[in-house]
């Protein structure tokens, strides 16, 4: 409790000495230390960027946590550097390993975002599509449709269920119209494919136990329950286990060129190196 109490105070004060200035030198309030853990020392310095924004309370909130964990981080390190059980040159060696494999990927990030050809054009979108048709089977239902949930006491009902049964282009913009102004949930998703079971998630159309009976049979549906109307129209679906239509697929297929392009450049990059290497021959391997 004690501890708590001293740490507060401290973090208090960073706060005051920093926000209000009261030192004339301010580097003195920078350099001027907030905790110590055997001879690692934790400046104000180090506190003004976890504090930056905050308001007083929360500042004083935050750099209580930041000094608590940053304690008992110093504590532990020590104990574990005075372990003799630990193998010290093994730990460095892990670390230069993973420096040099963050340096590797960070230059490589960046030489790809400067050399990727990130234009992906609709002949080469098509192309991949048909050379590999046979891993595009569908998981799951997808439809183009509308799913509204209308209040029963809504005006122009009738009308509203002339326009779903129509298959006029007309008619499915005044059902458009119509959603905006009574539906309480509407999924309007005419022309892009959704997830079935995404659209009729929390209406009754959920309870139908056949699916594909449902989208085989049933162009527009209506179901009554309570307060509501759940109205269903069917524009066009494909079902589990056919080949996904190419427009559902547009994204997909663009990241994956992507990333084979990605994976391309990175191998020529790669081998780029070790050619230039060769030539200058600043690499031998001796037996």
């Amino acid at each position: 409790m004690m501890k708590h109490i001293y740490i507060l105070l401290i973090v208090f004060q960073a706060f005051i000495l920093i926000s209000c200035g009261l030192f004339a030198d301010g580097e003195e309030v920078k350099t001027k230390p907030v905790a110590r853990v055997h001879d690692i020392y934790l400046y104000h310095k180090d506190l003004q960027s976890i504090t930056n924004g905050a308001s007083p309370k929360d500042s004083v909130d935050v750099a209580q946590r930041y000094i608590d964990s940053w304690v008992k981080e110093q504590l532990l390190v020590h104990e574990a550097q005075n372990n003799t059980t630990i193998d010290m040159n093994e730990i460095d060696k892990r670390v230069q390993e993973y420096k040099y494999q963050l340096l590797i990927y960070a230059y490589q990030k960046s030489f790809i975002e400067k050399n990727l050809d990130t234009v992906v054009t609709q002949a080469q979108i098509e192309t991949y599509y048909k050379e590999n048709q046979r891993n595009f089977e569908l998981k799951q239902n997808i439809v183009k449709g509308v799913l509204l949930k209308v209040p029963k006491n809504a005006s122009k009902l009738d009308k509203l269920r002339g326009w779903l049964r129509s298959d006029n282009g007309n008619a499915l913009e005044e059902v458009k119209s119509y959603a905006y102004s009574f539906a309480e949930v509407r999924v309007i998703s005419d022309t892009t494919w959704i997830d079935f079971e995404e659209m009729i998630v929390g209406t009754p159309f959920v309870n139908t136990p056949n699916r594909v009976q449902l989208l085989s049979k049933s162009k527009n549906l209506e179901i009554a329950e309570e307060d509501f109307f759940y109205f269903l129209k069917i524009v066009e679906y494909k079902i589990a286990d056919q080949i996904s239509p190419l427009t559902y697929l547009r994204g997909k297929i663009i990241d994956i060129i992507l990333n084979k392009r990605k994976i391309e450049l990175q191998d020529k990059y790669e081998d780029a190196v070790l050619d230039k290497a060769e030539k200058e021959k600043t690499v031998e391997i001796f037996n």
